[in-house]
């Protein structure tokens, strides 16, 4: 038999933004800082105005494991 499980993958950590307020460092992260499973953290930001720190290991979420054959 086989059983599709949903699964979440959680990094945790933090960029560090060069921003004039908190709104605009949540937009900047929001729109310019992501990551990819194959290219790691990114950022379309500057280096010298945007830095980062997280975990290289992530929270594994299993969720209910469905049965699909």
């Amino acid at each position: 038999m086989k059983y599709e499980v949903e699964t979440k993958f959680v990094f945790s950590g933090k960029f560090t933004v060069e921003a004039k307020s908190a709104e605009e460092a949540n937009r900047l992260v929001g729109e310019y800082c992501g990551m990819t499973m194959s290219g790691g953290i990114e950022s379309a930001l500057s280096p010298d105005d945007c830095d980062w720190e997280f975990d290289v290991h992530a929270e594994t979420i299993a969720g209910k494991a469905r049965k699909i054959t």
